[in-house]
């Protein structure tokens, strides 16, 4: 079907295939999946499931986020549940804005979470309480630093405009025990590592990456080469990297 627009639903049953009831057409779904993985995974490192994030990651079709109008954001539950210092919520709250952006299905922001807001919707009429929007948040470091990774991964998404037409991850190495994914999207170009634990490693060996040469993070301007497909890395507690293949 050719249309002018774009059309999501929120309640249809999630699968990896939204299209496959004919009687009703739709682009994607919300991905309730995709909030409870991510959230639970940053929050408690022991709710880490690998098979689940893969999926998380890589089923298409859908609109992901991190939070929305229907649930705490992932700011509040990090500081609610996670049990961790300021500075350890904004680096697991980055970790979340890498998945997200670089996931397959389409990312959904809810206004404020681009800067760390944190404040709790409640049970009680949460749909008819009004939260203006915090801007002096962003002039808190962290806030602002939180605030640029997202602008630099949208600028990401926005500058390799085949983006959201590859919907397929491609998961070269993985390691449950360390709470370590690594993933590669657009023909192997962009290689995303993640690190859901609160562990500082040091000269972490990675496999399996599909290209040797030079590689740059698209986040710090970090560089590093990858020699006979594999990667040394240091990461640290709740890390994410996303390094962008060079010619």
């Amino acid at each position: 079907m050719n249309q002018p627009f774009f059309i999501q639903t929120r309640y249809t049953n999630e699968t990896s295939d939204t299209n496959s009831n004919e009687s009703i057409f739709v682009d994607a779904c919300w991905s309730s999946t995709f909030h409870n993985v991510i959230s639970q995974a940053l929050t408690n490192p022991d709710k880490f499931d690998v098979d689940r994030l893969k999926y998380a990651i890589s089923a298409p079709n859908f609109v992901n986020y991190l939070t929305r109008h229907d649930n705490e954001r992932l700011m509040f539950l990090l500081n609610q549940f996670g049990q961790v210092s300021c500075e350890e919520t904004f680096q697991r709250a980055r970790l979340g804005a890498i998945v997200l952006m670089t996931s397959v299905s389409i990312p959904l922001i809810w206004q404020g979470d681009e800067f760390g807001e944190a404040r709790q919707l409640g049970p009680k009429n949460p749909h008819q309480k009004q939260f203006p929007m915090q801007w002096s948040l962003i002039e808190n470091k962290p806030n602002r630093d939180l605030f640029e990774i997202f602008q630099r991964l949208i600028q990401l998404r926005l500058l390799k405009l085949n983006f959201d037409k590859t919907k397929q991850a491609n998961f070269i190495y993985q390691n449950y025990d360390h709470r370590l994914l690594a993933y590669t999207r657009l023909n192997n170009e962009i290689l995303v590592i993640t690190h859901f634990t609160n562990e500082l490693r040091m000269n972490y060996e990675i496999g399996n990456i599909p290209f040797n040469g030079h590689w740059i993070d698209w986040l710090t301007n970090e560089s590093y080469t990858v020699e006979n497909n594999r990667l040394q890395i240091d990461l640290k507690p709740f890390d994410g990297k996303v390094l962008i293949r060079q010619d």
